[in-house]
């Protein structure tokens, strides 16, 4: 069964990231966790996010159709 979270010393562990480093990128907000009671967890989505395993995804807002459809053409 593929874990749903991990704490900071398993996402060390299978990382080869050390849990300081974990600790520092939780604090600068750089790595995102959830609390479960007392124990704070990184989700696996985070995870895979984090150490770059998914493509990342930016959300853009736009006011119009026609702004969405020029916003297409500079990403292309």
């Amino acid at each position: 069964m593929k874990k749903l979270a991990y704490s900071i010393d398993e996402l060390a562990a299978v990382s080869s990231l050390s849990a300081p480093k974990i600790r520092k990128d939780i604090r600068e907000g750089v790595l995102r966790t959830v609390l479960c009671g007392t124990r704070r967890l990184i989700p696996l989505s985070e995870v895979e996010r984090y150490l770059g395993l998914t493509d990342s995804v930016e959300f853009i807002q736009v006011s119009s159709p026609e702004e969405f459809l020029s916003t297409i053409e500079l990403i292309k």
